[in-house]
């Protein structure tokens, strides 16, 4: 009797488990979910999609601006890690008066609205983005726009694609480490990576490019583990709920989401700074009182040979209306 009783407990015990698992499992972001609620957002201006690959998977984004001018303007906008691609839809009006048509997707495993973890970032980079890429752009020119760590995604599109012309990339469109005098000594001096992630300066992506840079020249490997174990190493527990935080999500899916976004970064040195020379490129930095220093402007023009940084005060301006004004300026519209 004791033996059925125990067997009983047990399979009590199991039932709780796995229903408080299949619980907090059904409050995980749900694409399927969040993708069909958001079909009510598509206007005469404003078009969401799904695009499936041959892989089975499927990227969402949506398409706006000036959507029945075959002369308009062509912009990809790839937005950061806590955005949608429908973050973006606020500027339609603006695109559609200036004859720019928008696509913008919506990240893997990344964005407060949609989350969907079986996506592997480094794979959406050189896989699935080229294929949506040339769904969206089948022939002829384009510009991309690259926002906090979609502008490391942006510069690989660029480095790839010669039909890139125009390059923004936002560094920080969100809080950005204060980069001290001595802190540029980990780029100069090639410090410990994982020193390097510590001072959070990482928040940056072309400090991150510059270093990597730096190191390779010195004869440096780093492998993606040696990248993601430095980022898992460097950010403190506070860091980490700050992230989840924005991603509205525990802290452990929050960290989660943040080592995908850091799992892009696992090969920067694979952009051609060669290639991004014979762009358009504006470095779009700053928010509060925080600027990219001068020491990595200049390394950075001496790698891009046509950039142009324009530093902001994000307490009095608007980052919707400067990316705006920065689309213009990017398109000699301005």
């Amino acid at each position: 009797m004791s033996i059925i009783s125990s067997l009983l407990r047990i399979l009590i015990v199991v039932v709780v488990v796995v229903a408080i698992i299949i619980a907090y499992i059904n409050r995980l972001p749900n694409a399927e979910v969040n993708w069909d609620s958001l079909k009510n957002l598509t206007t005469d201006s404003v078009q969401h999609k799904i695009f499936e690959l041959n892989s089975g998977r499927r990227i969402e984004y949506f398409e706006f601006g000036d959507l029945n001018n075959p002369n308009a303007e062509q912009l990809l906008i790839i937005p950061g890690t806590v955005q949608t691609g429908h973050y973006y839809t606020i500027s339609e009006k603006f695109h559609k008066a200036h004859n720019i048509r928008v696509i913008c997707p919506t990240l893997p495993g990344s964005g407060s609205d949609i989350a969907d973890y079986q996506f592997n970032a480094t794979s959406y980079i050189n896989n699935d983005l080229d294929p949506l890429i040339n769904h969206v752009f089948p022939e002829g020119d384009f510009s991309v726009v690259g926002v906090s760590m979609g502008g490391t995604i942006a510069s690989h599109v660029a480095s790839r694609y010669d039909r890139v012309k125009n390059l923004l990339l936002g560094v920080s469109m969100g809080p950005m480490t204060n980069i001290e005098e001595s802190e540029i000594e980990y780029i100069t001096k090639s410090k410990p990576l994982r020193s390097m992630m510590q001072s959070k300066i990482v928040s940056t992506l072309l400090c991150f490019f510059i270093y990597l840079d730096v190191l390779r020249k010195e004869g440096a490997v780093l492998s993606k583990n040696e990248v993601l174990s430095a980022n898992r190493e460097g950010f403190d527990p506070q860091h980490r709920k700050a992230i989840a935080k924005d991603f509205r999500r525990s802290v452990t899916h929050g960290f989660r989401g943040m080592t995908h976004a850091f799992d892009v970064m696992s090969s920067p040195w694979e952009v051609d700074w060669d290639q991004l020379s014979k762009k358009n490129v504006i470095i779009l930095s700053g928010e509060l009182d925080d600027t990219v220093p001068d020491e990595i402007q200049k390394y950075l023009h001496r790698k891009i040979k046509n950039s142009r940084f324009i530093s902001f005060d994000g307490a009095h301006i608007d980052v919707g209306d400067l990316l705006e004004e920065m689309v213009l300026l990017l398109l000699n519209k301005a």
